[in-house]
């Protein structure tokens, strides 16, 4: 399968079981991972908005690893990695939100 480039300029690659994965290419933040598996999801899976986009690998991550996202819970790790207030927990954001964290990021002061 080719490789996917996110808006935020990671590479995300089919990881086989329906799983996919955004590449480390050196200062993957948990934020950064989920723009591209959002922007993947929504971009070349071409899932629904309100789809749930799933981590797998459990925060946080070893240097230098990919990060694996999938469309099925099986597997989840135990949180998104993200920092959250008042949040419900567990390791999935809609695909929508996990895109939109894109925003945030190239946003004027954001973090690329």
């Amino acid at each position: 399968a080719e490789a996917f480039v996110a808006r935020n300029g990671f590479v995300v690659q089919g990881a086989g079981s329906g799983q996919f994965q955004v590449m480390n290419r050196g200062g993957i933040s948990a934020a950064n991972a989920w723009c591209a598996a959002g922007d993947y999801a929504m971009g070349v899976l071409g899932v629904a908005p309100a789809t749930p986009v799933f981590r797998i690998s459990e925060p946080p991550t070893p240097r230098g690893a990919n990060i694996v996202f999938s469309l099925s819970g099986a597997g989840a790790a135990s949180s998104t990695g993200l920092a959250t207030i008042g949040g419900s927990g567990g390791a999935s954001m809609t695909a929508v939100a996990a895109r939109n964290m894109c925003n945030a990021l190239m946003a004027p002061g954001g973090r690329r």
